[in-house]
C-alpha cells in the first residue's frame, strides 16, 4: 500500500496499492490512471543515577569543611534532579530536521515489523492472525497507526477497514475506529491528540476527526460534499488543508479543525495531490494538462502562486508528479518523466534550480512512494513494480541500497529527538 500524501500529508499513497497492477506504455496513459492517487512521522538512552555516599564522622569537622560539603550535598542534589528528568523520554519537533529512528512496515506476513536501517536488523511489533498494514508514525514518534484486516475498494482504491493504534514498540494494541467503509487516508495532528481519516458514513464521502484517546465522539468536517484527499493538519492543529473534488472541481481547501470555516485556496485544475509543506506555509500540486504536466507551489493563507523554476524545465516530453517536502522544507522530491511510464525520483531546491535525478528508473504503478529520512540526508523508495524498497542519496553521491524484501508496500521512518 502507500500513503497519499500523508496516513500524512507527505506522500504517495498508502491506500492505493490494490487500485491496479501493471502499467501502460504511454505517459498520457500512465498519467490519467495515476490521477488522484496519493503519494505521501524519540528514544533516547536512561542516563544513570550518579552514586552519592556520604561519611558519618565522629571527629569535630572545622567549619570550612562544612561549608564545603553542604556544597557538594546541594550539587549532588542538582545532580540527581537532572538524572530524574533525564529518564523521561526526549521528543522531536512535530516538524522540522529530527534524528533517525527505525523503519515500521507491514510485512508480506500480515504483520508489522521494525527494521534498523543501519544495522539491518528486524523486529516484529504487531502479530498475530489479523491481516496488518501500513502503519504510519506519529509526529513525535511514539505512536502508530496501522491498518486491520483491509479489503480493497475495487472501484475507488480506498479500504475497508479498521484503522488501529499502538506504541511504537507494539504494545497497547487498540482500535481507534470501528470499521470503516472506502477508507481514503489518515493523519496525525502534529501534537499527536487527533487522526483526521477520509471515508466513507453511510456511503458517502466524509472526513472525520478521532481523538487518539477514544474520550469524545468523532467530529464530522463540513466540507461541503468535497471527497477530501491528502489531508494534513497545519502547525498549531486548527486548520486541515487537503486536495478535494466534486463534479468537474478539482481543488485545493481548508477547513478549521473545529469542522467548521471552509475556504478555497485553488478554486480548480489540480490533476492531483496538495501536499502541505512541513511548516504550513506551502502547498505543492500537480497539473496535467494532457500534453504538459507539472509541479506546481502555492501560498496556504493567499492561493498565490510560489512556483519556482526547475532547472531542466517541464514541457517537452518532460513531466513532474507526486511532489514530497524535504523535513524542513528545503527541498521538493518528485517524480520526473522523459515521455514514457518509466521515470526517475528527483530532487530540487525549494526554491528553484537545478533538478537531480536519483534512484533506478522504474515504471510508475500507483502504489509507489517515496519521502525523505527523517534527517533529510536520504530518500525512502518504495517501487510496486518490482515490490523493492531502497534508500537513496538525494545528492547521488552515494551508492543506493536495497532493504529487505519482505518490505511489502510504502513503509514509515520514525523521527527522534536529536541527541544533546
Amino acid at each position: 500500500m502507500t500513503a497519499r500524501s500523508d496516513f500524512n500529508g507527505v506522500i504517495s499513497d498508502w491506500l492505493d496499492e490494490q487500485a491496479g497492477r501493471g502499467a501502460p506504455d504511454y505517459l498520457d496513459d500512465v498519467l490519467s490512471r495515476t490521477t488522484r492517487t496519493r503519494q505521501r512521522p524519540a528514544w533516547s538512552s536512561l542516563e544513570r543515577w550518579l552514586p552519592v555516599q556520604t561519611t558519618l564522622r565522629l571527629a569535630p569537622v572545622p567549619r570550612l569543611a562544612w561549608l564545603l560539603v553542604v556544597v557538594a550535598l546541594i550539587a549532588a542534589l542538582g545532580v540527581a534532579v537532572l538524572a530524574v528528568g533525564s529518564r523521561h523520554r526526549q521528543l522531536p519537533p512535530p516538524f522540522g530536521l529530527a534524528r533517525n529512528g527505525a523503519v515500521l512496515y507491514g510485512g508480506s506476513d500480515g504483520d508489522i515489523h521494525k527494521l534498523d536501517p543501519a544495522t539491518g536488523a528486524t523486529s516484529t511489533l504487531v502479530a498475530g492472525a489479523s491481516g496488518d498494514s501500513v502503519p504510519w508514525l506519529s509526529p513525535d514518534g511514539t505512536r502508530f497507526l496501522f491498518l486491520r484486516d483491509s479489503v480493497p475498494n475495487a472501484d475507488t482504491g480506498g479500504k475497508a477497514a479498521t484503522i488501529m493504534v499502538a506504541d511504537d514498540d507494539g504494545s497497547n494494541v487498540r482500535a481507534l475506529t470501528g470499521q470503516l467503509e472506502n477508507i481514503q487516508e489518515a493523519t496525525w495532528s502534529h501534537d499527536g491528540s487527533r487522526v483526521a481519516v477520509s471515508a466513507d458514513i453511510a456511503g458517502q464521502a466524509a472526513l472525520q476527526i478521532f481523538s487518539v484517546d477514544g474520550n469524545s465522539a468523532p467530529l464530522v468536517v463540513d466540507t461541503g460534499g468535497l471527497t477530501t484527499l491528502y489531508l494534513a493538519f497545519v502547525p498549531g492543529d486548527r486548520e486541515l488543508t487537503f486536495h478535494g473534488t466534486k463534479g468537474n472541481v478539482a481543488g485545493l481547501f481548508a477547513v478549521g479543525t473545529d469542522g467548521r470555516g471552509l475556504r478555497t485556496i485553488v478554486p480548480n485544475g489540480v490533476t492531483d495531490f496538495g501536499v502541505l509543506s512541513p511548516d504550513g506555509t506551502k502547498l505543492a500540486y500537480q497539473v496535467y494538462e494532457g500534453t504538459v504536466g507539472a509541479v506546481r507551489v502555492v501560498e496556504v493563507a493567499t492561493g498565490r502562486d510560489v512556483t519556482p523554476a526547475f532547472d531542466p524545465p517541464t514541457g517537452g516530453g518532460v513531466v513532474d508528479d507526486r511532489p514530497a517536502w524535504s523535513p524542513d522544507g528545503s527541498r521538493l522530491l518528485f517524480a520526473r518523466y522523459h515521455g514514457t511510464a518509466a521515470y526517475r525520483l528527483a530532487v530540487m531546491e525549494a526554491i528553484g534550480g537545478r533538478v537531480a535525478e536519483i534512484g533506478p528508473t522504474r515504471t510508475v504503478t500507483v502504489a509507489d512512494y517515496a519521502q525523505f529520512s527523517p534527517d533529510g540526508t536520504s530518500v525512502m523508495a518504495y517501487f510496486d513494480s518490482d515490490k523493492s524498497t531502497w534508500l537513496l542519496d538525494p545528492t547521488g553521491a552515494t551508492p543506493d541500497r536495497q532493504l529487505p524484501s519482505s518490505i511489502a508496500a510504502r513503509a514509515a521512518w520514525q523521527r527522534l529527538a536529536v541527541a544533546p
